[in-house]
């Protein structure tokens, strides 16, 4: 539900994190007091971007990626840990049976969205794209070096999906006239 743990929370609570970064997180994530968020709107993102790329740009690889969707525990407001909706993994697997167009999109990270559907043996066929925040990484390290785009995709700007998903509306699935929307938050 609405309550569960999100991308970030989700980085936030992990001890594969340094606790500087938690430190540096649990404002960002205590949505207890709305008044004393530090930061609003793209901002928001923003600094939690400053603060993965100053502090874990060296643990946070993508094997700390798989792992961490695995053992976060619950952090800031969510109520439980991140988890599916009911009948999401069954949807989801049958439109990839049927090849149907599915864009995920999320002011979280697409490699955490990933490594969550992958560890609960949800499809992501050629049928998906994620369209989400990308945590850039030095291929031969793993070390982070970077989030993509920029600006980030965030709760304020997801009115530009279309434009930075062009390509895919236009050219990969120009046939398709009806599209279903879902979304986050009931």
């Amino acid at each position: 539900d609405g309550d569960s743990a999100q991308c970030h929370d989700v980085i936030g609570a992990t001890s594969l994190v340094p606790e500087s970064l938690r430190a540096g997180f649990a404002p960002l994530l205590d949505f207890s007091d709305p008044a004393k968020v530090p930061y609003k709107g793209d901002a928001w993102w923003v600094r939690a971007n400053e603060l993965l790329l100053t502090h874990a740009s060296r643990v946070l690889t993508p094997e700390t990626v798989r792992r961490l969707v695995h053992e976060a525990p619950l952090f800031g407001t969510s109520t439980q840990p991140m988890q599916l909706r009911p009948g999401a993994a069954r949807l989801l697997a049958r439109l990839s049976e049927l090849d149907v167009p599915v864009l995920i999109v999320s002011a979280g990270f697409a490699d955490i969205i990933a490594a969550f559907l992958a560890a609960r043996a949800v499809p992501l066929g050629s049928n998906v794209r994620v369209c989400s925040n990308l945590l850039v990484h030095d291929a031969a390290s793993g070390q982070l070096t970077g989030i993509e785009p920029s600006p980030p995709i965030t709760g304020c700007n997801k009115q530009l999906t279309f434009e930075r998903n062009r390509d895919w509306f236009t050219t990969t699935h120009r046939r398709r006239r009806d599209l279903l929307v879902t979304c986050e938050t009931p």
